[in-house]
């Protein structure tokens, strides 16, 4: 989803078990070239089954790796280095696919409530948002093939009422969805 957090996870392969104070880090190069690099140190690395694992600055990371940084795990008892020659290649495609993600993922969207001022039928501008963005989630995920949108109301209040603002807020929810693109079969 565009708009998580990256994570970056390494993977520990083989029966050294993992540390349990690591940290990752870029560096410059061991060639020490004079151009000025941009370095990061996150220690908010944590275990997570056989791999490494952080939110924190992996945007940083990836960021200073395709400026020409090495990557570094450090660890109490060890350190490893990567070289990043040929990483700006492979990071500008993985730019143009996770840019091109939608900014809401199935099990988000499955769980969205909009709710509504007590009465009102009118979409706000946070609703409407919302309702773009997983349109575009349906529009580009060719398994999702029906939307149920329900409307509801709270309890107070004539029920007849009730239920005309109920069918209301569901139509307009159907009728923004079928603007931005999404078919009405």
């Amino acid at each position: 989803m565009a708009s998580e957090p990256l994570e970056l996870g390494v993977e520990k392969r083989g029966v050294r078990s993992l540390p349990k104070s690591t940290s990752f880090n870029t560096t410059e190069p061991v060639w020490g070239i004079s151009k000025s690099y941009s370095t990061t140190t996150i220690e908010n690395v944590s275990r997570s089954g056989t791999k490494l694992v952080t939110k924190d600055g992996a945007d940083l990371l990836l960021a200073d790796m395709a400026g020409g940084a090495w990557f570094n795990i450090n660890a109490m008892d060890f350190d490893v280095y990567f070289p990043t020659t040929h990483f700006n290649q492979a990071f500008t495609e993985f730019n143009e696919c996770r840019y091109q993600l939608p900014p809401v993922n199935f099990q988000h969207a499955r769980q969205v409530e909009l709710l509504f001022a007590r009465g009102s039928t009118e979409l706000t501008s946070t609703q409407k948002q919302i309702i773009n963005d997983i349109s575009t989630l349906i529009k580009r995920d060719q398994k999702i093939v029906r939307v149920l949108i329900d409307g509801y109301t709270d309890n107070s209040g004539d029920s007849v009422a009730n239920l005309q603002i109920s069918k209301q807020r569901g139509s307009d929810v159907a009728e923004w969805f079928v603007e931005n693109g999404v078919s009405n079969p």
